[in-house]
C-alpha cells in the first residue's frame, strides 16, 4: 500500500523517487501496472487541477510535493512517471482529455496508441472499446512533462 499521502512534502518526493528507482523492465510486474497501482492508491478529491489549462499544470515534482490529487491529476502523475522511465516511454505515452459522453471530462493516459489507463479505477482497457470523445491530445514531451 502507498502511504505517501501520510508523509511530509519532502518525504513524498523522496518516496516517489525511491519508487521510480524500483521500476525495471526485468520486474515480474510490468512498470505500467506498478505505476498505476502506486498512483491509484492515493486519496483524491473532485478536482485539483484545471484540465483546460495545461500551462498551469504542476510539474511532476510539484504534483507529488503538494499531494493534492484528483482523477485527472492522477492520470497526469501516471504519465509523468512513465515518461521519466528510461527507454522509449516518451514516444509511447500520450495524455488525452476526453468527454465520457457528457458524464465527465477528464484526463486519461493513452499507451502505445492502444490502451487507456485510468479511465476507470486501476483499469487498463483497449482504447477502441471505450465510448469516448477525445477533446485534446498531449504528447509526453518536454512541454507536458516539464512545463
Amino acid at each position: 500500500m502507498n502511504n505517501s499521502c501520510l508523509l511530509s512534502p519532502s518525504e513524498r518526493l523522496q518516496d516517489w523517487r525511491k519508487f521510480r528507482e524500483t521500476l525495471t523492465i526485468f520486474d515480474s510486474i510490468s512498470p505500467e501496472r506498478r505505476i498505476i497501482d502506486w498512483w491509484s492508491s492515493l486519496p483524491y478529491t473532485l478536482r485539483s487541477i484545471d484540465i483546460y489549462d495545461s500551462k498551469q499544470w504542476p510539474t511532476p515534482w510539484e504534483l507529488v510535493y503538494y499531494g493534492d490529487y484528483c482523477k485527472s491529476s492522477i492520470s497526469l502523475g501516471i504519465a509523468y512517471t512513465l515518461c521519466l522511465l528510461e527507454g522509449d516511454w516518451q514516444d509511447r505515452v500520450k495524455l488525452l482529455m476526453i468527454d465520457d459522453n457528457g458524464l465527465d471530462i477528464f484526463l486519461v493516459v493513452l499507451l502505445d496508441d492502444k490502451y487507456l489507463i485510468n479511465y476507470g479505477y486501476k483499469e487498463i482497457i483497449e482504447f477502441d472499446s471505450a465510448d469516448v470523445h477525445v477533446l485534446e491530445t498531449f504528447s509526453c514531451d518536454n512541454s507536458i512533462c516539464f512545463n
